[in-house]
């Protein structure tokens, strides 16, 4: 087998980590004709596996920027989001201001009210076609999720005319924003005629014309607001934000700052863990592997040949794997605390819990 080489800047790929645990493992490649023990899939789910055991103890620390919704206290989390590290907002100013926070997953979202229907008023101004129309409306609530449409309003329009569209429906908590479904003239398929922005306003304009908007989405055909990761702003009122540029304030108001764990990449590309800790990751794929391996080898007997009354006794294999997987699993056992310490060796102490102050990096 070649050594494995890594230029210098660079990290070891998923396949170098493989052909690093296969040396660990002395498995194949040592000695002519030796087949190998594990598929190269089989140690990916081995490394994948303790990947995710040292995340758990020293995760990937990203930072982001979230958009904010006017008077809103929830925020979807990443899709790779293990969990909120520290949110920051207003976004930008000197100290940080670092708000407490709760994580929580989003409740199920009704659509909306079907009753009283808006108003419609037809002018000039807009690129409507002749015919007849039909609005919908549905929830929207942060991370994407979607509640199923409801009927809005219905008129019939003249060739340039817009719809002004009134008294839209207002949702609960949780909705920050809704979006109106429009058929063409004449029409009974409904597809996207934009968003309102925000939960607060009640009315929403469309000029747009039927070409426009024929290729846009269409409504959603289940409700899929519930259980989507969030954080949930822990600040008064008085301090949400009211608008996307907090109403011609410092434009950082309109953004989030999120500090967040998320898992340690391994792929085709290299990894995110620090050299120090590659022999952290390879001790515990040695162990998964070899914990998988024991499976098929207490498949073993003692038995005796009928032939040749030799006595045959496999039945010390699966005792020798499982002892080297022990051994693998102290070893790596200590390794992770030993990654634990450290992660936490640069944290102040804090002399007593209860509510986090919203100035906590100030105190």
């Amino acid at each position: 087998m070649s050594p494995i080489v890594v230029v210098t800047g660079l990290t070891p790929t998923l396949s170098d980590f493989i052909a690093r645990l296969r040396l660990d493992l002395f498995d194949a490649g040592q000695r002519a004709g030796d087949q190998p023990r594990w598929t190269d899939m089989d140690l990916a789910r081995a490394l994948d596996r303790a990947t995710d055991v040292y995340t758990s103890a020293a995760p990937l620390l990203k930072q982001t920027l979230i958009p904010t919704w006017p008077f809103s206290r929830l925020y979807a989390l990443p899709p790779d989001a293990w969990f909120a590290d520290a949110v920051e907002y207003p976004y930008g100013l000197f100290p940080h201001w670092s708000q407490p926070f709760e994580e929580r997953l989003s409740a199920l979202v009704p659509p909306p009210a079907s009753a009283p229907p808006a108003t419609i008023s037809l002018g000039a101004g807009g690129a409507l076609s002749s015919g007849a129309y039909s609005w919908q409306i549905t929830h929207l609530v942060p991370g994407g999720g979607e509640t199923m449409p409801t009927p809005l309003a219905s008129g019939t329009a003249t060739a340039g005319q817009r719809a002004l569209l009134g008294g839209l429906p207002l949702g609960p908590y949780g909705v920050v924003d809704r979006r109106i479904y429009r058929t063409a003239a004449g029409g009974t398929q409904p597809t996207l005629a934009g968003s309102v922005g925000d939960n607060l306003t009640t009315i929403f304009v469309d000029g747009a014309a039927d070409a426009a908007i024929a290729a846009a989405a269409a409504p959603p055909i289940a409700n899929t607001t519930q259980g989507i990761p969030l954080f949930e702003l822990q600040i008064s009122d008085s301090k949400l934000p009211n608008a996307g540029d907090a109403g011609g304030q410092d434009p950082n108001y309109g953004w989030i700052g999120l500090r967040y764990a998320a898992k340690h990449e391994l792929d085709a590309n290299g990894t995110t863990m620090p050299e120090r800790h590659w022999d952290v990751l390879c001790l515990g794929a040695a162990m998964f592997a070899i914990w998988a391996y024991l499976v098929p080898t207490a498949d073993n007997f003692h038995y005796v040949d009928g032939q040749f009354r030799d006595q045959v006794d496999d039945t010390k294999v699966p005792a020798a794997w499982a002892a080297t997987g022990r051994d693998l699993e102290t070893r790596f056992n200590e390794r992770i605390a030993l990654v634990k310490n450290e992660e936490n060796s640069g944290v102040a102490a804090v002399g007593s819990w209860g509510d986090k102050p919203e100035r906590w990096d100030r105190l």
